[in-house]
This record gives C-alpha cells, sequence and structure tokens, in this order.
C-alpha cells in the first residue's frame, strides 16, 4: 500500500495536533508538580469573601464551582426572610433553588451553580444574637484553564475547615483530557494535599494518574497508572483509595449476545509498605444459533507468598420461551489446597400462574470435604392469592445433615382485608430442630377504621417456645382528627411476660391543633414506665398565637418527671413580643425553671425598638440577664442608637453597659459617627469614647480623624489619628498619617507616616516612604523608624518592581536593610505569572534572609481571579541556614 504526500501532510498535521495539547498537559502538570512540592508544606484555600455593608447587614461571595455545598456564612443568627442570594445575575429562590439555615448560618444548593458564576448572599444580622461564624467550612474548587473540541485542562481540589481549633484539610491539582482522533483518548490527573506536618517529601503528598483508551474496530482497550504517596490524603473523589501504586490494562472484543464475546483484564497493586500483588482475569463467550452459550473463564492471582486461580466452564440453554437450564464446573486452587464445584439449575414458568425453580450442587474442597445441596422453590397464584412453598437440603462434611421447609399464604379474605400466614420447619444434625408460624391479618372496617392484628410462635430444641400478639386500631371518626390504640404482649418459658399499651390522638383546625399520647408498660403484672404527652398550639387572633407542651413520666428506676413548656407570641405590623416559660420536676434534681421576654418594636417609621429579658433559677442557683436598644433615624444620613444591657449572676453580682452612638452624614462628603459607653462591674465603673470623622470631596482629596478613649492600668487611654491622601496633579499623590496615645499606664510613641508617588497614572510609578513607630499586623508598636523607595514598570505584558527600605530600631540600637525585585508576566490571556526575591539583613550582625516567591493569578469574568502561589524562606543566623517552605490558593471577588 502506498501513501501519498497529502496524506503523509494530513497525518503529520495531526500528530502536531496531538503532540501540541500533550505538552500543554505536561507543562501545566510540572508546573505544579516543580512550584508546589515546596508550596504545599502548609497551603490553605479560601473562595469566599464577605463585606459588612452597614452595621446589620454583611454580603458574603462564594465560587460555585461543581459543587452543591454546604456553604458556610459568615454570622450565625441570620435574621429569618432577610437573604437575597444571586448568582451569575439571576435572583435565586429559596426551597426552588437553595436551603438555609438560619440559626447556624449556612446555605446549601438543590443543584451545582456553574463553574464560572460567583454567588452572592445578601443577609442581615440579628442585634445581641449573631456572631462569627466558627463551625466547619468545606469549600469546592473547579476552575476551567482550558476547554476546546479536543482537550480540557481545570484545577481542582478543595478546602475543608473543620470547628475552630482543629485541623483543616486541603487538596489541589490538574485534570487533563485529550482526545486523539475519533477513537483514543488521553486522560491525566495531578493531586497534592494539604501536609501533616514539615518535612514531608513532595512525593508523600501527591498522587498521578495516566490512562489512555482507544478502539480498534471490534477490539476496546485501555490502560492506566496511578500513584499516591504515603501521606497524602483526601483524594477518594478522585478514585485514589489508598497509598501505592497500581497498573491496569483490558481490553475486550465483540458484544454480550453476537457469535464470540471475550474480554481481560491485567492489574497490578503495589502498597506502600512494600507488598504487591497481580491479578489476571480471561472471558470468552460462544453463543449458538441453538439457545446455546457457552462461557469459559480463567482467573489467577499472584501475591507476595501465595498465588490461586480460578477456571470456569458454563452451559446456558434456553428451551422455549420461559424454561432455562444451566450446567457448571468450577475449578480452583491455591497453595493452601483446592476444590471442585459442580452444578445443575432448572427454571420454568411453562405452566400458567406457576414458577419452579430447583437446583443440584456438589462441591469439593481438601479443607472442609464434601458437600452435597438440593433446592426446591415453588410460587402458584396471582395478585392478592398467591403460595409460596419450598424445601432446602444439604449434606456436609463439616457442617453435617441440615433440611428447611416452608409455606406461605397470601390471601383476601372478609371483604378486602388481607391476610398473611407462614409455617417454617428445620431440622440440624448440629443445632436440633425449630419450628414456627406467624399470622398477621390487617385492613379496613366499618366506619373509616383501620385493624392491623399480629400473632407469631417459634419453639426450638434450646431456647424453648417464645410467643407475640398485637392489635392495633386507628381511625379518623371526625374531620380533621386521627386516633388509634394499641396492645402488644409478648411471653416466653425464660422470660417474664410484657404488656405495652398506648394510645393517641390528633386534631387539627382552623384556629389550633392538638396532640395527646399515652404509653405504659409493665412486665409481670408490675407497672415499669408510663408517659403522658399533650401537646397544643393555637392562633386565638391574627395577631396572638400560643402555645403548650405538658409532659409526664413515671419509671420504676428513675422516678417521676414533669415539664411544662408555654409560649405566647403577639405580633402585627410594628411590633412583635414573645413570652416564653418552662419548668422542669424531677425527683432527683428538683425544680428547674427558665423565662423569656422579647420585644421588637417599629411604633413609627424612624424609631425601632429591640429588648430581651430571661431569668432561670434553679436549686441554689438563680441568673437573670437583659437588654434594650433603641434606635432613631429622624433624617436621612443621621442615626442615633442607645442600648443598655445588664446581668445578674447566680453568686449575686450585677454587670451593666450603657452606650450611645451616633452615625450623621450631613452631605455627601462628611460622615461623622461617635459613640460612648460606660460599663459596671463589681463596682468598678469604666467609660469608653469613639469618635470618627471622614471628609472625602472628591476623588482627588480626603481627610479621616478618629479619637477613641479606653480604661487602661487604672487610667485612661486616649488615641488620636489624622489620615489623608491628596492628588496635587494628575501624576503626583501625597499621603500621610497621625497617630497619638496618651494615659494608662504610661505614653506611648507616636506613629507617623509619609508617602510621596510620582506617575500614578503612567507606566513608571516611583514612590518614596517614611514610617515612624508604625503598628505590626497584630496591632502591636514597634520602636522603628523607616525609609523606603519603590519603583513599578508597566511595559504592558510585562511588569517590574523594585524597592529599597532601610529601617532602624532605635532602642536596640539595631539597623537593617530590605530589598526586593519582581516581574510579572501576562499569560493565556487572563492570567499573570508573577515571581519576586526579597532579601533582609543586619549589617554588623551575622543574620539575614531571603524569600522567593512564585505565584500565578487567573481572572475569572470582571470581579473573580484564582491566585496559586510558593514561597522559599532560607534564614541564615550564626553561620547556620534553616528553610521553610509555603503554599497558598486562594479564589478572590473584587467589591
Amino acid at each position: 500500500m502506498s501513501v501519498g504526500l497529502g496524506d503523509r501532510k494530513v497525518r503529520a498535521s495531526m500528530w502536531g495536533f496531538v503532540i501540541r495539547r500533550l505538552v500543554l498537559i505536561i507543562a501545566a502538570l510540572a508546573f505544579v508538580f516543580v512550584n508546589y512540592p515546596v508550596i504545599a508544606q502548609n497551603f490553605s484555600t479560601s473562595s469566599v469573601a464577605a463585606e459588612k455593608i452597614s452595621a446589620d447587614t454583611v454580603c458574603d461571595v462564594f465560587a460555585s464551582g461543581s459543587s452543591k455545598g454546604p456553604y458556610v456564612l459568615s454570622w450565625t443568627a441570620v435574621q429569618q426572610d432577610s437573604e437575597t442570594v444571586i448568582c451569575g445575575g439571576k435572583k435565586l429562590l429559596r426551597g426552588n433553588d437553595y436551603t438555609i439555615d438560619y440559626s447556624s448560618g449556612i446555605i446549601a444548593f438543590n443543584e451545582p451553580q456553574g463553574k464560572e458564576n460567583t454567588i452572592r448572599v445578601t443577609y442581615k444580622l440579628t442585634p445581641g444574637k449573631s456572631t462569627k461564624n466558627t463551625g466547619a467550612m468545606n469549600l469546592p474548587l473547579d476552575i476551567r484553564l482550558l476547554d476546546s473540541n479536543s482537550s480540557s485542562l481545570d484545577v481542582i481540589g478543595f478546602y475543608k475547615q473543620e470547628a475552630a481549633g482543629t485541623n483543616s484539610a486541603g487538596l489541589i491539582g490538574l485534570v487533563g483530557s485529550t482526545k486523539i482522533g475519533m477513537l483514543s483518548k488521553l486522560d491525566s490527573v495531578f493531586l497534592m494535599s494539604k501536609a501533616s506536618s514539615s518535612g514531608v517529601d513532595t512525593s508523600d503528598i501527591s498522587a498521578l494518574r495516566l490512562a489512555a483508551t482507544t478502539s480498534l474496530g471490534g477490539l476496546n482497550i485501555n490502560a492506566s497508572y496511578s500513584r499516591a504517596g504515603s501521606a497524602f490524603v483526601g483524594g477518594e473523589k478522585y478514585g485514589f483509595s489508598g497509598a501505592g501504586q497500581t497498573f491496569a490494562i483490558a481490553g475486550g472484543y465483540g458484544k454480550l449476545g453476537e457469535p464470540i464475546c471475550a474480554s481481560f483484564s491485567y492489574r497490578e497493586i503495589q502498597t506502600a509498605t512494600g507488598t504487591s500483588n497481580a491479578v489476571l482475569d480471561n472471558k470468552v463467550i460462544f453463543s449458538f444459533p441453538s439457545a446455546t452459550t457457552l462461557t469459559l473463564a480463567r482467573s489467577v492471582m499472584e501475591g507476595k507468598n501465595s498465588s490461586s486461580g480460578v477456571s470456569l466452564a458454563q452451559i446456558d440453554q434456553k428451551i422455549g420461551s420461559s424454561t432455562t437450564v444451566t450446567a457448571l464446573v468450577q475449578e480452583s486452587n491455591a497453595a493452601s489446597g483446592g476444590s471442585e464445584l459442580s452444578k445443575v439449575s432448572i427454571n420454568t414458568s411453562a405452566l400458567k400462574r406457576l414458577t419452579l425453580a430447583g437446583s443440584w450442587v456438589r462441591s469439593e474442597s481438601s479443607k472442609t470435604g464434601e458437600s452435597t445441596s438440593l433446592d426446591f422453590t415453588m410460587k402458584a397464584g396471582k395478585q392478592r392469592n398467591v403460595l409460596d412453598a419450598g424445601y432446602s437440603m444439604i449434606d456436609s462434611d463439616s457442617t453435617g445433615y441440615k433440611s428447611t421447609a416452608y409455606v406461605r399464604l397470601a390471601a383476601s379474605v372478609l371483604g378486602g382485608m388481607g391476610l398473611r400466614a407462614g409455617y417454617r420447619f428445620a431440622d440440624s444434625e448440629r443445632f436440633g430442630n425449630e419450628s414456627g408460624f406467624d399470622i398477621n391479618l390487617a385492613g379496613s372496617l366499618i366506619g373509616g377504621w383501620n385493624l392491623v392484628a399480629n400473632l407469631s410462635q417459634s419453639e426450638t430444641s434450646a431456647t424453648g417456645t417464645s410467643s407475640a400478639a398485637a392489635v392495633r386500631v386507628s381511625g379518623a371518626p371526625l374531620k380533621g382528627t386521627q386516633v388509634q390504640a394499641g396492645i402488644a404482649r409478648t411471653d416466653s418459658e425464660h422470660t417474664t411476660a410484657t404488656t405495652v399499651v398506648d394510645a393517641s390522638l390528633k386534631a387539627a383546625g382552623k384556629r389550633g391543633n392538638l396532640d395527646a399520647s399515652f404509653m405504659q408498660k409493665d412486665s409481670g403484672g408490675i407497672l415499669q414506665e408510663s408517659k403522658a404527652v399533650v401537646r397544643f398550639d393555637a392562633s386565638l387572633i391574627d395577631t396572638v398565637s400560643f402555645r403548650a407542651n405538658m409532659i409526664r413520666t413515671a419509671n420504676a428506676n428513675v422516678g417521676d418527671s414533669d415539664n411544662v413548656d408555654l409560649m405566647v407570641r403577639m405580633a402585627d405590623a410594628h411590633t412583635k413580643v414573645e413570652a416564653s416559660f418552662s419548668q422542669t420536676s424531677t425527683d432527683r434534681t428538683g425544680v428547674v425553671s427558665r423565662s423569656n421576654l422579647r420585644l421588637a418594636a417599629n411604633p413609627i417609621k424612624f424609631i425601632d425598638i429591640y429588648g430581651d429579658y430571661s431569668r432561670a433559677s434553679a436549686p441554689g442557683s438563680d441568673t437573670s440577664a437583659g437588654g434594650v436598644t433603641v434606635g432613631v433615624t429622624p433624617l436621612d444620613g443621621l442615626r442615633v442608637e442607645a442600648a443598655t444591657v445588664g446581668r445578674r449572676t447566680a453568686d449575686g453580682s450585677v454587670e451593666q453597659r450603657d452606650s450611645l452612638s451616633v452615625i450623621a452624614q450631613p452631605i455627601e462628603f462628611i460622615k461623622l459617627t461617635g459613640s460612648v459607653a460606660k460599663q459596671e462591674s463589681g463596682g468598678v465603673v469604666s467609660s469608653f469614647t469613639d469618635t470618627r470623622i471622614d471628609f472625602y470631596p472628591d476623588s482627588a482629596f480626603g481627610l479621616t480623624h478618629t479619637f477613641t478613649s479606653r480604661p487602661v492600668g487604672g487610667g485612661i487611654y486616649n488615641v488620636r489619628g489624622l489620615a489623608g491622601y491628596a492628588k496635587i496633579i494628575p501624576e503626583m499623590e501625597i499621603s500621610g498619617a497621625y497617630k497619638t496615645r496618651h494615659g494608662g499606664i504610661g505614653d506611648s510613641p507616636d506613629t507617623k507616616a509619609f508617602q510621596l508617588a510620582l506617575g500614578s497614572s503612567g507606566p513608571l510609578r516611583i514612590a518614596g516612604t517614611y514610617a515612624l513607630n508604625p503598628e505590626d499586623t497584630a496591632g502591636k508598636i514597634t520602636t522603628t523608624e523607616a525609609v523606603g523607595l519603590n519603583v513599578n514598570l508597566n511595559l504592558g505584558v510585562l511588569g517590574l518592581t523594585g524597592g529599597l527600605t532601610q529601617r532602624s530600631d532605635y532602642v536596640l540600637g539595631t539597623d537593617s536593610k530590605e530589598q526586593e525585585v519582581g516581574l510579572s508576566l501576562k499569560m493565556f490571556g487572563h492570567g499573570k505569572l508573577t515571581t519576586s526575591y526579597k532579601m533582609a539583613s543586619l549589617p554588623g550582625v551575622s543574620r539575614a534572609s531571603e524569600m522567593y516567591r512564585l505565584g500565578y493569578t487567573h481572572i475569572v469574568g470582571p470581579s473573580f481571579s484564582l491566585t496559586l502561589a510558593g514561597e522559599l524562606n532560607r534564614s541564615f543566623i550564626g553561620g547556620g541556614l534553616s528553610e521553610t517552605y509555603g503554599a497558598t490558593a486562594s479564589l478572590g471577588m473584587r467589591f
């Protein structure tokens, strides 16, 4: 056969396309593999951003990916019906699209919302109740980097943050797929999990799988290789079940029903401990025109110290349309011995309304000896009237002789009631005889009543005779009511007879519901336990509702107890009042009670009031707490809020805090915020003051003034701050801050900061900075003076940065110098690759540090981004060297 030049060009083009796709996937995998090992030691990931829009309104943003959740909101105790959920510009509906638990602050979606979408959840907080959410978080990650007709590349993973104080878990990696022609496909998965401790090797926390499939005529072949490190965790969702490596290849020819259908598979598994095993399976099925099928199969298993194999030959013959005969011979061999199995079975429904099945099995094993069994079943009848019978026998060298017979009947009697009855008998050489019967009658009586009755009895050589009987009646005598009552009794030769009686009543009306129940249990004629429950709720009028629960329990072991729970709720368009009372009384703990009163009112448009009071009492303890908040919004841009909160503890001490806050925005560019508070605890009175003034007349100028006053160390600690910025010309921007601190234990140093930036809007930006006594990230004042120079150059796809900082600690008398240089490169249209180097040194002291950083950011839409970054930190102290590695993966939202 000759191949023309045109054919060669087509093939060369096809292979070039394939090679390019493979290089792209391998390069992406290599990028993660080379740059993340060092990174994955401590990586964390987050796909949620939160913004507090106002004092009582929060907006959380999630990346939906391909997960339905649940997602954890940043606050608990969300106001009911206050949430608004937007996904892809569309408002979602509770129930149809999502469910939300207001108390715990958890939301879940009925379906995944799509990889390219973000979800905004805006909701209101409940004053005095909402707290920062510390519950478990499970945040998915699934971003598609490449999507074409023949190839795809995805970043996948998850971040799971358990409850506060526990460890987090995470996983990140790449999934790639490439089609080769119409019949072949290559798939790859590379994952890395969060390291459980420092110093873990990269290969121990990573997993890799490569797979290929192809079809050649009627032959299908697939092969795969996978490996998971000893410390890799969390990959079950992606097909990694444990440490070790696996190689597998399988193939098949033809389909079931065709003259020849064959399959083969080979799998070799090596565990992390070094043990390995292999399994080889082969099967061939011949189908003949005479409705005969011949199956030949062989399976071989090889282990470290053992091997075994199973051979099978089976013939299936179909006679007519309702009869099948099967015969098979199976032989197994292993180092510990072998076994043989022969079986003949028949199944037929040739006779109308009658099905017969039978089988004969003979087996022989070097361990258990010979065994012969016979089974026969029969089913006759149709629909409601069915007779079912069976007989089985086994004669074994290891277990001896045993036979079992049963008869079951299902019939419709007494005008539609269902009757089920059965009898069973078993005879065992080792365990003796066993027999028993059971009868069940169920159906509808006159007047809409229903009856269920059961009677059973069993007898064995070991335990003797036991019996059980039960009768239950249920019905709806009146509209909206349900009544049921029952009695059950059990008895045996070796236990005391037990009787249980129960009854219940449910009634539902337009204005109220009643639920009552009673249960009593006795043993040997002596009362053991009883319980009576009454629950009632009603809406007396449209604005008033009432609920009452009463429970009484008597127990021969723990004594008696009574529980009462009452609640009244009144609500209209402007006011909501809820009062509740509960009391529990037991023989062991005495009387424990709790009462609550809550008020929320909006008497006029610009005034809102919220208050609550609670009291709890128990033997030797009595506590109470309460508070009132009044908010007034007389004008647009002005709100005044006054609050008082008090608490009385079990020892009789009283704590109280009174506060007043004002938020005013008289004109668009001026905002005033202030609050004063007085707190009294243990006879000590403390005062707190906070003020803030924001002045932003336009985008080129702004000032902020703050003042706080706190009691510290027996004195008053005052902090004043002033910050601002100004654009003198479009290419020059000046910003600065000044903060003074006085009082408390002693005066603290002032903080000063200044920055001058040139070329703010052009490709080149130069900024000089000065800082004296700045605060660190924890708010602690540092006794340092720093001068710095930063340069940024933007050349389109390429960006360069550089910086130099000279820092002096005037208390310790030390100087340090920091130098940094960075480079950024835009890639793939929506991505940016960044790298940087930073060096810090202490002249005159043998101490220095270096940091290398490599990161990639991918933009999804106008405001959503994915960032992957890794760091290497090196410290030189006294001639010694220490290195630390870290990584981050984050999903961000720009507001």
